[in-house]
């Protein structure tokens, strides 16, 4: 009747089922982000799941295996919400209007991302390739993508407001200005009153 069979109704349920629960798993990943800091959470956990995930569709799709697309399902899943969470803390690094203006802008990345399945199956239709090589296509993006965002979370560093930099900037000044000799006499009168205390028997006590 050409509606679908048990056999496509059951894998659309177990699809949602992963959906759901891969989403619940959002806030434990939030207190981790909270915990040990937004770049080790992309390292070693958001990453790895996507480039894992994407590697075991490969295998599953060469392989011919069904029940490995759920694992890497899951794996994407996990990478999707993680990728979520770390947009507000990409923002935090920029200062000022550009903050709001790049966590407005990751977010819409993130909503424009859930087509991208579909401009994936628009590349095969086009250039009539199989699946397998587009799951090939979607992990060395990966690899490149997520390589490149390791990078960004080690090496970037949280830009300074203006008025931040400016009260650094007058501080530092500040402590410049100050006479070495009167330093100096701070040194020395404490070191006076050290040795004083040395001196006194009921220190010695």
């Amino acid at each position: 009747d050409g509606g679908p069979c048990p056999t496509q109704s059951t894998t659309i349920i177990n699809v949602q089922f992963i959906a759901t629960t891969t989403n619940t798993l959002t806030p434990f990943i939030g207190q981790a982000i909270d915990v040990y800091g937004a770049p080790f959470v992309a390292t070693y956990f958001m990453a790895p799941c996507a480039i894992l995930g994407s590697g075991v569709l490969v295998i599953a799709s060469y392989g011919q295996m069904d029940s490995l697309y759920y694992i890497g399902f899951c794996l994407l899943g996990l990478a999707t919400f993680s990728g979520s969470l770390l947009s507000v803390q990409v923002g935090l690094y920029f200062s000022g209007k550009a903050q709001v203006r790049a966590i407005m802008f990751l977010n819409a990345l993130f909503d424009a991302g859930s087509v991208s399945y579909l401009i994936l199956w628009a590349i095969m239709g086009y250039f009539n390739t199989t699946f397998p090589t587009i799951t090939v296509i979607y992990f060395v993006l990966a690899i490149f993508q997520y390589s490149g965002g390791i990078y960004f979370w080690n090496t970037a560093e949280p830009e300074e407001d203006g008025e931040t930099a400016m009260t650094k900037s007058i501080n530092d000044d500040d402590n410049d200005d100050l006479p070495a000799t009167e330093t100096q006499q701070l040194l020395g009168t404490k070191d006076e009153n050290d040795d004083d205390d040395e001196d006194d028997p009921y220190f010695e006590n």
